[in-house]
């Protein structure tokens, strides 16, 4: 929260913050970083499982990449790219979620004026993984041409549904068979 900025002027500093933070995403942009979002379909893994799908799907002569699994160990994050796309996005993924946390503390009184049906919905995670969350809840919802999230099996692009005549034969699953959606 800005310091000295009180009563109604806390809601307007908060937004124009995340217009600066939107503003430093479209100057990011060029940083070539990608996201797969990795979630067990058994439950979640233990840090062991985890360990070993993680060995078992780095590939040392490929682009640079790194791995994140979420607390809980419900789902892991995989980024491939460029490592400073990488830096910069967990920088302002931390700074968005902050902001985002501070705009949900706020409570309509008189002197602090909100917008008609305001919601923030608060991520189960906190830090970058829970940036990540509003992200593929956001393009779950309200995809666009830059921001979607398309559900898929981990190796295979795309979904199949019931109703597909001919699907493609399944690559071998690694282990515990996870999926993933990517942005």
């Amino acid at each position: 929260m800005e310091p000295g900025f009180t009563g109604f002027g806390q809601y307007d500093a908060l937004r124009r913050q995340l217009h600066l933070l939107g503003e430093a995403f479209d100057e990011a942009h060029d940083l070539r970083l990608f996201h797969q979002r990795i979630s067990p379909m058994d439950g979640p893994f233990t840090q062991q499982q985890w360990s070993e799908f993680i060995s078992a799907n780095t590939y040392s002569q490929g682009e640079w990449q790194t791995w994140r699994v979420h607390p809980g160990g419900e789902e892991c994050s995989r980024f491939f790219g460029e490592e400073l796309g990488f830096r910069t996005f967990e920088n302002m993924a931390e700074r968005g979620l902050a902001l985002l946390t501070d705009i949900r503390a706020l409570k309509p009184s008189d002197s602090v004026v909100l917008p008609s049906g305001l919601l923030v919905k608060s991520p189960a995670y906190t830090g970058m993984p829970g940036w990540i969350e509003f992200l593929y809840e956001t393009a779950r919802c309200y995809s666009t041409l830059v921001l979607r999230a398309r559900a898929g099996y981990w190796n295979r692009t795309g979904q199949l549904s019931g109703e597909d005549a001919n699907p493609p034969p399944a690559p071998p699953a690694p282990t515990g068979g996870p999926t993933t959606a990517g942005t």
